[in-house]
């Protein structure tokens, strides 16, 4: 019995198999026979699988020879491997030095050029992983994308998804009663996208969370909002839309899109041109602004503990290589003692004071504010009311 092409390379591209552990024949042939057997068709031997995978590389010795890459696995001193890319698919296989005998396959794509540059099963893998962890798709849609990963880059290069995977799939951020369903974030993303490409207005319902009768419900309010979309970002996992409101613009607002609800582009009317300059430079945007507030601008300085420079690192990114001092979103001016700590002095240019105090906030003990009046303002408003509450509590 003869499989067709087709078919051997759906049988290891539904294996689990890598260039690193590929799959053995014991693997490709459970999956072949769970299809026959629901297919209700003969299902072929063993040796037949054995016979048509190996066709699959080459009719004989010479030929597969030709496949071999030495580059694959360098280390392995007692089998060769290699690919054949056939069509869209890329082929790999192991073979024994000695005795010649092809003994596991693994699927990759093949993507031509890009190749060349990306590690597919590597990008395969980030896919996957943010659609797992995604805070925007709904249960269903996770998993319907990681199944289309696995069908379109193979299921070695995406995993299987296994308990803990599922568990993430049915974990939700968003939906507390239901009512998410009725929101379509990727809808709503293209549909945004092409009213700020047609330079449209838009109008829209804004969702919200509310606590009635001891649940959490989502609220999508009968508020009709009108603005000028101008550019979507995502910042923590979730899609963010920025827009004017009227005709000022010099003004931005902030969306979350998984709150928008029956988003019209208003074909009739045409949106305003943004002239902030601030959110032309989008690395310099994100950092300065970190949980996306609008609001007031100041330069900082803090004095912020040297042994904890990482978290600086983290949040705003490193130096350049060309100056270890500054990256333009942050400039690091020297150092000092504080009662015997190293202090490092860092100055942050024009920054959202009202989003940049709750950052300040998570890091206080590392903290000192050297210049900033408004921060140091909210920042001690802040602790004082805090302090009330708890002395309150603890009288109580």
């Amino acid at each position: 019995m003869k499989l067709t092409e087709q078919e051997c390379i759906d049988f290891i591209k539904s294996t689990n198999g890598t260039k690193f552990e590929p799959s053995e024949i014991n693997e490709i042939y459970a999956i072949m026979e769970k299809k026959f057997i629901s297919e209700g068709s003969p299902l072929p031997t063993k040796g037949t699988l054995v016979r048509n995978l190996r066709r699959l590389i080459g009719e004989n010795t010479e030929e597969i020879d030709k496949y071999i890459d030495k580059d694959i696995v360098k280390e392995d001193k007692n089998y060769e491997y290699g690919y054949k890319i056939i069509s869209d698919s890329k082929i790999g296989f192991k073979r024994t030095k000695r005795g010649k005998k092809i003994i596991g396959y693994w699927y990759e794509k093949e993507l031509g050029e890009i190749a060349e540059t990306v590690d597919i099963p590597t990008f395969a893998k980030y896919l996957a992983d943010s659609v797992t962890y995604s805070k925007i798709l709904g249960p269903a849609i996770k998993r319907e994308y990681y199944v289309a990963l696995s069908k379109t880059f193979g299921q070695g290069a995406v995993n299987e998804a296994r308990d803990f995977e599922e568990e993430l799939f049915e974990l939700n951020n968003s939906d507390i009663d239901g009512k998410i369903d009725e929101i379509d974030v990727m809808e709503n993303v293209s549909k945004i996208q092409q009213a700020i490409n047609k330079h449209k207005k838009i109008k829209f319902k804004l969702a919200f969370y509310d606590y009635i009768n001891k649940k959490v419900k989502l609220n999508i309010g009968n508020q009709e909002r009108c603005v000028s979309p101008f550019r979507i970002m995502m910042n923590n996992g979730r899609y963010y839309l920025m827009a004017f409101i009227g005709k000022n613009v010099k003004k931005f607002y902030y969306f979350r899109i998984d709150l928008m609800s029956e988003i019209t582009v208003m074909d009739n009317e045409g949106s305003v041109k943004p002239v902030v300059e601030e959110s032309n430079n989008p690395l310099k945007f994100i950092y300065s602004n970190p949980y996306f507030y609008s609001g007031k601008k100041e330069t900082i300085v803090l004095g912020f503990k040297a042994d904890q420079l990482t978290q600086i690192f983290d949040w705003f990114g490193a130096t350049k290589d060309d100056d270890l001092n500054q990256n333009g979103l942050y400039e690091i001016q020297g150092e000092y003692k504080s009662e015997n700590v190293k202090m490092l002095k860092i100055k942050f240019p024009n920054i959202n004071v009202n989003a940049f105090s709750f950052w300040v906030m998570q890091y206080i003990e590392c903290i000192e504010i050297l210049e900033g009046a408004q921060l140091k303002k909210i920042v001690i408003e802040r602790i004082e009311t805090a302090l009330k509450k708890l002395k309150k509590d603890k009288s109580e």
